[in-house]
């Protein structure tokens, strides 16, 4: 009876023309949103089953029938702010990360189409939980949360509800990813990738003018906004703890400080993900040969996870720590969001 129940299941799911009138990706949908082992269960069985019988085409099969249902996650995920959020959202974006088959559907619909445009990460699953924060969504958002600063009872109150609501996202945000890193060459690939993209695109956030007056650059609506780039420090950090617990960790002896110096072209065979280091300013000037050529700085064959790790963390807290600054001069509660915000992050 089970495996006819799966046959069937999968056929639906195949071949929707033969069963008129029925929404499977609402119905998907509605597993999901039962947030229980059974209903969780049946979901990843009928991936399974539905891989297992089947040809080549299964992968682009699987990827168009659980697209809409990762577009339905993310349109309930922008509708919802960092204390509203749906409880069934992180469990279900877990449970496509864990899974072999659902882990590459996630990444690809995760990844973006403009990958030059830094706003266009903060437009995807992934994306949209990372933008969920004290602070606003976009450079013209308006502000939730904080909005009397004189109501200092209202504030403890809305504190104490923040703090448990955005550690238990950065929790899951960090199992998340860690789930996906664990996926596989690929899988870790991936992610890696879409990171130090998201990191380069948003290079500008570093810049001084996104220091001083963000809110007046048009600039701004082309890079994802401080919570974002706080969650994402929150999660690379948590992911730097096993190497950078204690300062004598042994661990850390793993970071190879000449990360910094390969060339863009030279980042692929090198296995580096964030090829946009190269341009920082070091503390002492590249050397130079007798007729003032710069020397090329000596680089690894190839660089390990922990040493990516570190260095995208570093990047993440130097474009999430710059930008904020301003809101201390522009919003009433500034001093207090801006807390906060580092706080949890």
């Amino acid at each position: 009876m089970k495996e006819l129940i799966f046959r069937n299941a999968v056929t639906a799911l195949k071949q929707p023309s033969l069963f008129e009138g029925q929404d499977f990706t609402d119905q998907l949908f509605e597993l999901l949103q039962y947030v229980d082992p059974q209903s969780h269960t049946f979901f990843i069985d009928v991936v399974k089953e539905f891989v297992t019988n089947g040809g080549d085409e299964n992968s682009q099969q699987l990827k168009e029938v659980m697209t809409p249902v990762l577009r339905r996650l993310h349109t309930e995920i922008n509708k919802s702010n960092l204390i509203n959020l749906p409880i069934y959202i992180l469990p279900s974006v877990q449970l496509f990360a864990n899974n072999p088959h659902l882990a590459p559907v996630l990444m690809e619909a995760c990844e973006p189409k403009l990958r030059d445009n830094g706003a266009a990460y903060q437009h995807s699953v992934l994306g949209a939980l990372l933008s969920l924060s004290v602070l606003p969504r976009t450079a013209n958002s308006l502000y939730e949360f904080f909005e009397n600063p004189m109501d200092q009872a209202a504030n403890n109150m809305m504190e104490s509800s923040l703090w448990n609501a955005s550690a238990h996202l950065s929790k899951n945000m960090h199992k998340i990813f860690l789930s996906l890193l664990k996926g596989g060459p690929i899988m870790r690939d991936k992610i890696l990738s879409w990171v130090g993209g998201c990191l380069k695109s948003n290079a500008a956030r570093g810049m001084l003018w996104n220091v001083q007056a963000p809110e007046i650059s048009g600039t701004a609506l082309t890079l994802v906004s401080d919570g974002f780039m706080l969650n994402l420090g929150a999660v690379l950090l948590q992911l730097c703890q096993p190497f950078c617990t204690t300062h004598n960790d042994l661990k850390s002896l793993k970071i190879d400080p000449t990360y910094g110096a390969v060339l863009p072209e030279e980042c692929p065979a090198k296995s580096v993900h964030l090829d946009c280091l190269h341009n920082e300013t070091c503390l002492l000037p590249a050397r130079e040969d007798s007729e003032g050529h710069t020397i090329k700085r000596p680089t690894a064959e190839v660089y390990n996870f922990v040493t990516e790790c570190f260095f995208m963390s570093q990047k993440c807290i130097d474009l999430a720590m710059d930008a904020p600054i301003w809101l201390l001069h522009l919003h009433p509660s500034g001093h207090q969001l801006i807390t906060f915000a580092l706080k949890y992050s």
